[in-house]
């Protein structure tokens, strides 16, 4: 009776078992996934003798200097975030959407509402964060832009990262001149 109630459940163990495989092996979730990389190398930075505070100090004024209000620094988490309202209308397409518009009026048609695919205005959020090693007496810094795009009706087009590298080059490009001038007290 015993073996026939263990066979039973080793059978209902392994029914169970297979029943959660997913079909994706281990190493698919393991890849490497090269754009990632691509983009964690264009996030970040790192500044050899810079210290956590002149690193942080120096990204709030760049920030600032940038048109973004700063909403939150914590030092000892090496945070900073930030956003700024960008108007995102999109001439070429409101010209499109009215002619559309006018289009349809004179054939008699109604075309729908072609305004609500015009973006109106866009929140750019800003995440910036440091880690401090001491050990090589260095700071790197990772940023993060991220846009949420509005509609004319009020309606959230899209949110997506910003992935174009010449606005993080422009960043840090910006934020080296800083720190070299706090390093040099100029």
């Amino acid at each position: 009776m015993k073996t026939t109630i263990r066979v039973i459940s080793l059978i209902c163990l392994g029914l169970l078992l297979s029943a959660c495989d997913t079909g994706n092996p281990v190493s698919d979730v393991m890849e490497f996934d090269k754009a990632q990389s691509s983009r964690a190398f264009i996030q970040s930075k790192n500044f050899e003798n810079v210290n956590l505070e002149m690193a942080l100090t120096s990204g709030v004024n760049v920030l600032q200097d940038m048109g973004f209000s700063i909403n939150n620094t914590d030092l000892d988490l090496g945070l900073i975030t930030a956003e700024k309202k960008v108007d995102a209308k999109d001439k070429v397409g409101i010209t499109l959407a009215v002619t559309t518009s006018i289009l349809s009026a004179l054939s008699g048609s109604y075309g729908g509402n072609s305004m609500k695919d015009i973006s109106k205005e866009q929140l750019i959020k800003v995440s910036l964060v440091a880690t401090y090693k001491k050990a090589k007496k260095s700071t790197t810094l990772r940023i993060n832009f991220h846009r949420i795009v509005w509609d004319m009706e009020g309606s959230i087009m899209r949110r997506e990262l910003i992935e174009e590298p010449e606005i993080y080059r422009e960043f840090y490009s910006k934020l080296s001149k800083s720190i070299f001038l706090e390093v040099n007290e100029v």
